[in-house]
């Protein structure tokens, strides 16, 4: 592994296997900017040029370590009447799970109950789905990072997520990952990768 610092961020450049440099591209991920008020580039992975599925897991890997304390995230590659969707599924640690299940059972039951409080320990409902704008910065990573607006060449035709296995919906509070958004959008084409992506609406949401 080989870091190159510019600035706050570092360039993190993930080896790969091959030894083919043709066969390799370096896909940028992206991360809320130091007054958070949107999401840039922060660092970029080398990636396969030849095998998406895995150009997918090494993005996947980098969001998870580096801007989710490793909490648990997965790709998998599905075709869709020709259209190349990556769907994205979010899940919580076993603890977590545990907590959240009484907690919602007990409200379920018309019991009055403390929302979980597990210190040192990350969770996507809990730390990153949480407020208006740790909710929406956390929304715009995800979907910028795994659709690459502001790189060219083959990739995804559209990012899905799921949450604990289901499909996101826009039942969320402050969450925008419900629907289907596809890179062919306008905002995907102009994309921006000298400046912070200010914090609108950049994907088209159709269904849940």
């Amino acid at each position: 592994m080989r870091f190159i610092m510019t600035g706050f961020f570092a360039a993190l450049l993930l080896a790969t296997a091959s030894a083919d440099t043709d066969a390799v591209v370096f896909r940028p991920v992206y991360g809320p900017t130091l007054e958070a008020d949107g999401v840039q580039i922060c660092f970029h992975v080398r990636v396969p040029t030849d095998d998406l599925q895995c150009a997918l897991d090494r993005l996947g890997g980098a969001l998870s370590r580096f801007m989710f304390d490793r909490l648990p995230l997965a790709v998998r590659l599905e075709d869709e009447n020709g259209v190349r969707v990556a769907v994205v599924s979010l899940a919580e640690t076993e603890t977590w799970r545990q907590a959240l299940a009484q907690y919602d059972a007990a409200w379920a039951a018309g019991e009055e109950a403390a929302f979980p409080h597990l210190p040192g320990q990350p969770s996507w409902r809990a730390t990153f789905f949480q407020g208006s704008t740790g909710g929406e910065l956390t929304s715009r990573t995800l979907r910028q990072t795994f659709l690459q607006p502001d790189t060219e060449g083959p990739w995804v035709d559209a990012v899905r997520f799921e949450y604990e296995g289901s499909p996101m919906t826009a039942d969320w509070d402050h969450v925008t990952l419900s629907g289907t958004f596809y890179r062919e959008d306008g905002h995907c084409r102009q994309g921006r990768s000298h400046g912070a992506e200010p914090m609108l609406s950049d994907g088209k949401e159709t269904g849940d």
